[in-house]
């Protein structure tokens, strides 16, 4: 019993793998894919799960929701990412000061960068 088990686990996991394999190579070599491009594909992928009248046996439906996962796994990793990036400026870009009092141009190294609630010299923000 434990190997018709383990067929099934192994098929989910390498399709799963492979997916987000794929996904991720894609947004690593296609500048213009974005979540939105991801999520379009991951809706008709709910489409097509749902519309299994003729049936796609075992083998289909564990393809259907390894794949599925994968991409709803995609969406919420790229959607906490971009959640967790700074919203850094390169010095020298305006920006509104820690108190939001007044928009300020500093001459600051073009190697540093501005991180808006950090500071890093206690005379830069107002």
């Amino acid at each position: 019993m434990a190997e018709t088990v383990d067929w099934r686990d192994t098929l989910y996991t390498k399709t799963f793998e492979q997916e987000l394999r794929g996904l991720l190579r894609r947004r690593e070599a296609d500048p213009s894919c974005t979540i939105g491009d991801i999520e379009g594909t991951l809706k008709h992928l709910y489409v097509m799960d749902g519309a299994d009248w003729l049936g796609r046996g075992e083998v289909g439906d564990i393809t259907m929701a390894a794949t599925i996962a994968a991409y709803e796994h995609m969406v919420s990793e790229w959607k906490a990412e971009k959640k967790s990036v700074k919203k850094c400026y390169p010095s020298g870009v305006p920006f509104v000061s820690e108190l939001g009092k007044r928009l300020a141009l500093f001459p600051i190294p073009p190697f540093l960068f501005i991180c808006p609630g950090e500071s890093f010299s206690p005379g830069l923000f107002f």
